[in-house]
């Protein structure tokens, strides 16, 4: 049982590490939103029984033959009771990877089945294996350098050279009224080649380290200018302020569908849709991936990518800071499920140096890789 040693796990104490980094007495987080002490974590030499296991929503870990999983089997319906009053449900089990792949990923014998609607036929596929649910990842806040809610909103529309704000002419009062809770000075311009856009200057007080106080001084420090991406510390960040980030990058450059309720983030930058993909992930829903072309009129401005998830009011975050995009939010998603995921494909790999890991605690269930795949891994009592 053993994972690739360049796979990443984050930490409640050192944030994102590599396997290989991985120490006795790290902190790591449990699939259902607890924590869990590793006792134990030996690299292993090299592998020749590698697999890449990668879900539905598309998270990726490479596990050697004999990981185990903990399943729940959707070929295996089980029932009680009588016929009036019967209670079903999936049988859950734990298989090792190659088990796995040699049973069959699909929930159908042949693959897929095929249905009539409306004397049209219809080819569909459910796939067999879920996984147990990922629960958000809560953790403490630390004092960040700048306002994750101002930072994410920089990231969405703020100008990648310097300490400017893009806004609609609509919302300039609330960017400016969060521009001064963090501590800044905001000055508004008409800008942005609409009427209807404003530029908000984001600067600070006279006097005695100015550059580094300010705004475009401290993402200077972070490493940001002209280098939009979402920083590790961040991504690790307190359970507050990951929801702030992702709020500011999604009231600018996000979307929600109002009549079902989705939310999009749309960005030719990869680094940045990958960090809102993380970001939102790690408070627990179940999001995705997808890539496509920019095109306007008909002119191709290269790789577009789009973020999706279904948010519902209950849920314990909330992906808006606006209220006009957070009271679209719908009570229900739809059946898509928060954080339902199963197997999509396991494929073999080349030889792979491997890390098997032990932890404290009931059941062995631990969060690793970029996206958090809830895996098993092995118990010290």
């Amino acid at each position: 049982m053993a994972f690739d040693v360049s796979g990443h796990v984050v930490t409640v104490d050192r944030g994102w590490i590599s396997l290989q980094d991985l120490c006795v007495g790290d902190r790591v987080f449990h699939a259902a939103g607890s924590k869990a002490v590793v006792t134990s974590a030996d690299l292993q030499s090299t592998s020749q029984d590698c697999y890449r296991v990668q879900t539905t929503d598309g998270r990726v870990v490479v596990a050697s033959g004999d990981q185990l999983w903990r399943v729940t089997d959707k070929r295996a319906c089980r029932s009680i009771g009588s016929r009036t009053a019967r209670t079903t449900w999936f049988e859950e089990r734990t298989s090792s990877t190659r088990e796995l792949l040699d049973s069959g990923l699909s929930r159908y014998l042949g693959g897929g089945r095929t249905s009539l609607t409306d004397g049209k036929r219809y080819s569909t596929n459910e796939y067999r294996y879920l996984l147990p649910s990922q629960a958000p990842i809560v953790s403490e806040s630390r004092e960040p350098p700048l306002d994750p809610y101002l930072l994410g909103a920089w990231l969405g529309d703020g100008t990648s050279a310097g300490s400017i704000l893009a806004a609609h002419v609509s919302d300039v009062p609330h960017w400016t009224e969060t521009i001064v809770a963090a501590g800044f000075i905001p000055v508004v311009r008409i800008g942005g080649g609409t009427r209807d856009t404003r530029h908000i200057g984001i600067t600070c007080a006279p006097g005695l380290g100015r550059q580094r106080r300010s705004f475009g001084g401290r993402l200077a420090e972070l490493n940001l200018i002209r280098n939009k991406h979402v920083p590790d510390a961040y991504l690790s960040a307190g359970t507050s302020q990951r929801e702030a980030i992702l709020q500011g990058m999604l009231d600018t450059d996000g979307t929600i569908n109002a009549a079902r309720g989705q939310v999009e983030f749309c960005s030719m930058n990869p680094r940045l849709a990958d960090g809102v993909l993380q970001l939102a992930r790690s408070l627990g829903w179940r999001a995705t991936l997808r890539t496509g072309r920019a095109m306007l009129k008909g002119r191709d401005y290269g790789e577009k990518f789009r973020v999706f998830f279904t948010p519902v009011r209950t849920d314990p975050y909330v992906p808006f800071g606006l209220a006009r995009k957070r009271d679209r939010i719908k009570d229900h998603d739809g059946g898509k499920g928060r954080s339902t995921l199963s197997i999509a494909t396991i494929t073999r790999v080349e030889p792979l140096p491997l890390c098997s890991i032990q932890v404290s605690g009931p059941d062995g269930m631990i969060l690793l890789g970029d996206h958090f795949m809830p895996v098993l891994v092995g118990i010290s009592i």
